[in-house]
């Protein structure tokens, strides 16, 4: 009886414990996407299948979902510590990471994306390893989960320096196990299997991860495993994602089968008035005798489970009824067999011949007839007692009842209490962490804005500087050409004094001896004196003519033809004058005037003979500039070939030649922003074809409404050589190259270049493109004509010079199927590096080592 008690009770305080609300786990997430990376080719997806996730975290209704994008390394740690501290008081914590992880050596790393990564090692300063995620996340009560949408192929490897020579870095990311219990760890793509990015706004991955984590109810592992099938049906089974870690024998879902209720709870849904008379119910049905009906009907006198109480207790008093009833008939039945049995007993004893056989008989019956009766007593007093112990068992579960209906109720009171008390604390932090977010985020845009206004002022400051430098030199150089000129004048003029004084003085000596000689003579022999004094007067006379004419021809050759007007220039201006630089816009290059004349263009048959120079630059002839000009001072920079596609919205290419791991091939992913080396605003554009760089001067010519144009051949050996003749343009030996022209010397063989390429031996330390300017400028004023890029020019290109006209026009036709280039390059030898080397190239062409610099007509 006593275990009927206790199940009751037991079954009316489970049922209590289960109708209480649950309360709310703590979920939070820190949701990272990484794709303007600023060293290796952007990505256009995670920062879309980081919004796509953190829009998912919020409708599933976590309670942090902290959204980062395009994080540097200093930002991605920050997040992270500031995470952890969260992770604390979490329940729940997941951090998705979408962008670029590569494995280096055994570990796996994330990429933020300032990182550089030139060497192997540079990922422990650059990069944030997978374990101190784990580390972050640990503190986590219930569950802690990692996505990596992040298994691409290391963007970094081919010009990743290996610091151990047996140091890998692998595609992919390696399998890691974590050591906490319910940790999971989701990759997009199976362990060294690379990810898809997909065609679509989302990767494969986060758009199923998004499509299934958020199904109420649903066990993470399903989940993945449904996010694993579509990825799979995606890709046509190219990509696997895959999930490391474990979990309990529970479902674990990240959204529960009933929605957490949001901050603040609504209102407790009004309790099921038919509850307590159903649990009730079944308890009475339990005891089903008369009075725990008549208890359950004097408390609920009115409904559904009244009017089935009733029919219960009028069954149970039929029951009891019919019970007696039976018992009584029972007893009759009994009676009447006893009598039956005496009556037997009896007349055996008067028949039978053994008396005390009869006697003993008849005591039999008379014993099974008493015996009868006391079972029958005995049957009615535990039909008593079961009906006291029932009716005792009724009172004690409405007790019970009572009690855990008061216990329920204080409960709930206490949980209303704490549930405002969590909520009004969370509604402080959040609105303090928010404030907190607000002012830093202001003191980082004013620091921004004053750190623009620095760096622009700055800026200022060094083209003030430099242009103060620059025209303190032209002063300088003109100072030093009159003061060269002087001297010369003041030379010429001494050797003339000396001269006149010598001849004087051999005059002097002759006439002194001649005199001597008359005076000696004889009277007989002044005729014959006579007639050699006047040979010796002729003689004299016309020394001095030629004398005369000598000292002429000498004054006459310090006389410079001036071709702007076609007579003699005085004697005392130098050879060529540099004019003062110019622009037409304030984003224009920066120009130089280059007067009229002549050069002298290709190489003669013996150079050619000797390997020294090419078939195709001859003939050797003169090519006559009769108009000036003016030229770019430098080569077309990175910056200004930059602002000419932001302001005219030119489309360029994202395809060039280069030349990487020392592989020559057409690359995806490269332009002049990322040719494959390290450049910046000051380096000269290159991966642009001439149609690029016609587009350009084009495009000047309408903004400043002045012709400008690319260079001729003729324009530009003219300009390169400066008046000069010798082999290098400035030098004629090679072994001073490198301090006039970048080419192909020392630094580039130590950058790792090909170790088999004829280097020259002297080191100009740019292994690929200089800034602009790096070098010394020749006669004209004029930068990098020779070495750094090649040079395009508007001549189509012919075979040789057979065809070539005595003007300096570019030889053109419609039909034109490549372009010439001019000057050399960066990787160029000796050879390369003169101002006669030509070479052809398709004018849809882009490489790493071709630019231009732009000319323009004056008037």
């Amino acid at each position: 009886m006593m275990r009927a008690v206790f199940a009751t009770a037991l079954a009316i305080l489970t049922m209590w414990l289960c109708s209480q609300p649950a309360f709310a786990a703590r979920r939070i997430a820190l949701v990272m996407g990484s794709g303007a990376y600023e060293r290796v080719p952007a990505l256009v997806n995670p920062t879309n299948d980081a919004k796509a996730m953190a829009a998912m975290l919020k409708t599933a209704g976590f309670d942090v979902v902290d959204l980062k994008l395009d994080l540097r390394a200093t930002d991605m740690r920050r997040a992270l510590r500031d995470f952890s501290e969260n992770a604390r008081g979490a329940d729940v914590a997941i951090i998705y990471f979408a962008g670029h992880g590569v494995e280096i050596d055994g570990t796996n790393y994330l990429i933020p994306v300032d990182a550089v990564l030139e060497r192997d090692i540079d990922a422990f300063d650059e990069a944030v390893p997978l374990d101190r995620i784990l580390t972050v996340i640990d503190p986590a009560k219930q569950l802690r989960l990692i996505i990596l949408d992040a298994c691409r192929d290391n963007p970094f490897k081919k010009r990743m320096k290996s610091a151990v020579a047996t140091r890998s870095a692998s595609r992919g990311l390696i399998m890691v196990e974590p050591a906490s219990p319910n940790t999971m760890i989701a990759y997009a793509a199976k362990a060294g299997y690379t990810a898809i990015d997909g065609d679509e706004k989302n990767s494969p991955f986060t758009a199923a991860l998004v499509k299934h984590l958020p199904r109420p109810g649903l066990d993470l592992r399903k989940a993945f495993g449904f996010v694993r099938d579509d990825v799979l049906k995606a890709t046509n089974n190219k990509q696997e994602p895959f999930v490391y870690g474990s979990l309990g024998g529970e479902d674990v879902a990240l959204v529960p089968g009933t929605p957490a209720a949001p901050t603040p709870p609504p209102a407790a849904p009004a309790p099921d008035p038919y509850m307590a008379a159903r649990n009730d119910y079944q308890l009475a049905l339990q005891i089903n005798v008369p009075s725990a009906w008549d208890s359950f009907i004097a408390r609920y006198p009115n409904g559904f489970y009244t009017d089935l109480a009733r029919a219960q207790r009028d069954k149970a008093l039929a029951a009891q009824a019919s019970a007696s009833e039976e018992a009584a008939r029972q007893a009759q039945v009994d009676a009447r067999n006893a009598e039956f049995e005496r009556s037997k007993a009896a007349a055996r004893a008067k028949t039978s011949p053994d008396a005390r056989i009869a006697a003993a008989e008849k005591a039999r019956a008379e014993e099974a007839a008493a015996k009868a009766a006391r079972e029958r007593d005995a049957l009615e007093r535990q039909k008593a007692q079961e009906l006291a112990r029932a009716q005792e068992q009724a009172r004690l579960a409405e007790a019970a009842r009572t009690k855990a209906a008061e216990q329920a109720k204080a409960a709930e009171l206490a949980k209303a209490a704490q549930d405002a008390r969590i909520a009004a604390a969370e509604k402080a932090k959040a609105d303090e962490a928010a404030k907190a977010v607000r002012e830093r985020e202001a003191v980082l845009r004013q620091k921004a804005l004053e750190d623009a206004r620095a760096a622009e002022a700055a800026r200022i400051k060094a083209v003030e500087q430099a242009k103060a430098a620059e025209q303190a030199r032209i002063a300088e150089q003109a100072r030093a050409a009159e003061q060269a000129k002087a001297a010369e004048q003041a030379r010429i003029a001494q050797d003339a004094r000396i001269a006149a004084e010598k001849t004087k003085a051999e005059e002097a000596a002759r006439a002194a001896r001649e005199r001597e000689a008359f005076l000696k003579q004889k009277a007989q022999e002044e005729a014959r004196a006579a007639d050699a004094a006047r040979a010796k007067a002729a003689e004299q006379a016309r020394a001095a003519e030629q004398a005369k004419a000598a000292e002429t021809m000498k004054l006459a050759a310090l006389v410079i033809p001036d071709p702007r007007v076609g007579g003699p220039a005085k004697t005392e201006e130098p050879r060529f004058k540099i004019a003062d630089p110019f622009r037409d816009c304030p984003d224009c290059p920066e120009m130089v005037t280059v007067a009229p004349g002549e050069v002298l263009m290709g190489s003669n048959r013996n150079d050619i003979e000797a390997g020294i120079a090419a078939a195709n630059e001859a003939p050797q002839h003169r090519s006559i500039v009769r108009q000036a000009f003016a030229v770019g001072r430098f080569e077309v920079t990175r910056e200004e070939f930059a602002t000419f596609v932001k302001r005219s919205g030119y489309k360029d290419a994202d395809r060039c030649f280069t030349f990487e791991n020392n592989i020559p091939q057409e690359r995806a992913n490269r332009s002049y922003l990322n040719p494959g080396f390290q450049q910046d605003g000051s380096h000269p554009a290159v991966c642009v074809s001439w149609k690029d760089a016609k587009a350009y001067v084009e495009w000047l010519s309408q903004v400043t409404g002045k012709s400008y144009r690319l260079l001729s051949e003729a324009e530009f050996e003219y300009a390169a050589r400066a008046g000069g003749t010798s082999r290098f343009g400035v030098t004629n030996d090679a072994g001073e190259l490198c301090k006039f022209v970048n080419g192909a010397d020392q630094s580039a063989k130590e950058a790792g270049l090909p170790a088999d390429s004829p280097y020259m031996n002297c080191k100009d330390n740019y292994p690929f493109t200089a800034p602009v300017g790096s070098f010394p400028p020749n006669a004209f004023g004029l930068y990098d004509l020779i070495g750094n890029v090649w040079e395009w020019t508007e001549d189509c290109f012919y075979a040789d010079y057979a065809s070539a006209k005595p003007d300096s026009a570019a030889r053109t036709e419609p039909a034109c199927q490549t372009r010439t280039v001019r000057g050399g390059d960066w990787f160029g030898g000796e050879a390369a590096l003169r101002p006669a080397a030509r070479a052809k190239v398709s004018p849809d062409a882009r490489h790493d080592d071709i630019g231009f610099r732009v000319a323009r007509s004056l008037p």
